[in-house]
């Protein structure tokens, strides 16, 4: 019996363990995709363009300062 209470106990660090590394790896993934899009695609774009018309636009300024865009 002693044996199975320690089979079951490394075979959940281990689960845990891969849940982390899954869970680690997808947040990675997503701050790179967020950062060439931000960097290459036309969200950047778009972001600029914006914040350019916001300097003559106080509610458009506004809005992108609550957001965190400008």
């Amino acid at each position: 019996m002693d044996n199975n209470w320690y089979i079951h106990d490394v075979n959940r660090k281990r689960y845990s363990l891969c849940w982390w590394d899954r869970r680690t790896i997808i947040r990675k993934a997503k701050d790179e995709t967020i950062d060439y899009l931000e960097r290459e695609g036309k969200l950047r774009k778009l972001i600029e363009a914006l914040r350019e018309r916001a300097k003559t636009d106080k509610e458009l300024e506004a809005i992108l300062k609550k957001c965190g865009l400008l």
